[in-house]
């Protein structure tokens, strides 16, 4: 392999990478974002399955893995929640902001005239510790809110990311069971076509 075939492919799976990333730190702004909304909507008291209701169980935010909806909140919980959340907002945003420019250093260099491979590695480096550094903000926040679900509330917890993992499995049994299908329907059809 020649080495501009070599710095086509490390561009190619660089981009493929940055991608990935770009899709997860989208979702994770997006919940971060919905959190105080979320939270200030639930302090209203709607009714279950109304839009005044937190929204929990989303992926990528402390209070999101967590399906404060779900858990019959008092009221007292929910404003320690907000309060909480309120705390924490700086440390989230300025996190948030971090990760954000790591990311956007890491596609400029990526997306240049020419591939840079140090550079590419610097700056990839550098969005790894801005993740890792976002990462121990909301561990540090999920455990924040956790302490303040009771005994029963943190059981039910577990229970419904139990039942979340077993949907989660039944989909991607689902999926296999769709792709073999679908492998065989073509196998058939080609075997047809040969004769």
């Amino acid at each position: 392999m020649s080495g501009t075939q070599r710095h086509a492919k490390i561009a190619v799976e660089a981009v493929r990478n940055i991608s990935t990333i770009l899709i997860i730190a989208l979702m994770t702004f997006v919940v971060w974002g919905g959190l105080g909304y979320e939270v200030h909507a639930q302090g209203r008291g709607g009714s279950s399955g109304s839009r005044g209701e937190m929204r929990g169980g989303r992926a990528g935010s402390p209070a999101g893995m967590l399906p404060l909806r779900q858990l019959d909140l008092t009221d007292a919980q929910r404003q320690e929640v907000r309060a909480t959340l309120d705390q924490n907002q700086t440390i989230l945003r300025a996190t948030g902001e971090q990760l954000g420019r790591a990311k956007q250093a890491l596609h400029e260099v990526v997306t240049g005239d020419w591939v840079n491979e140090s550079e590419i590695r610097a700056r990839a480096e550098a969005l790894g510790l801005a993740e890792g550094d976002a990462a121990v903000v909301r561990a540090d926040l999920y455990v924040q809110l956790w302490r303040i679900l009771t005994p029963a509330q943190q059981l039910r917890v577990e229970e419904i990311e139990a039942e979340m993992k077993a949907s989660r499995e039944d989909r991607r049994s689902a999926g296999e069971w769709m792709r073999q299908r679908r492998e065989g329907r073509e196998g058939r059809g080609r075997h047809r076509r040969e004769r």
